[in-house]
């Protein structure tokens, strides 16, 4: 027969793919990942900051800042980038646990005070959210 050939090449595929995952499963450093969400006062919007950081071989550190409804899961703010309006490496270690800091002024007007990462690479910012009501002003901190 020669059905018996291929299932054993595929079988041999589907356990040197496993091996190879185990592999850098077990090598390869996995990035922390921090989540803090701030509410508006209204309640219908949140603005959720996600930090990604690794402090291994090659260490780095990313912040974001996404605005949605409070009705959608956190997790919205790392699998959908469309309601990304801030995105920049973190801010120094000394200034990393409060920048970017995240202050609703009203129900629709949102205040991100954040200061330039140790690369000093330019920040991704966006003026509104992905729904255009709410507002976002930026502050760059001394």
């Amino acid at each position: 027969m020669k059905a018996k050939p291929v299932l054993v090449g595929f079988f041999c595929v589907v356990v040197l793919i496993g091996v190879a995952s185990a592999y850098l499963a077990s090598t390869v450093d996995r990035a922390e990942k921090t989540v803090v969400a701030v509410a508006a006062p209204g309640g219908k919007y949140k603005a959720v900051r996600v930090a990604f950081s690794n402090g291994g071989e090659m260490p780095f550190c990313f912040d974001t800042i996404s605005v949605f409804l409070t009705v959608y899961p956190d997790s919205f703010a790392v699998s959908d980038k469309s309601y990304e309006i801030y995105g920049a490496p973190c801010a120094t270690p000394d200034r990393r646990a409060a920048l970017p800091k995240m202050e609703w002024l009203s129900d629709k007007a949102l205040r991100v005070t954040y200061a330039p990462g140790h690369d000093r690479q330019t920040p991704r910012l966006k003026t509104h959210d992905a729904s255009r009501f709410v507002d976002v002003t930026f502050v760059k901190a001394e």
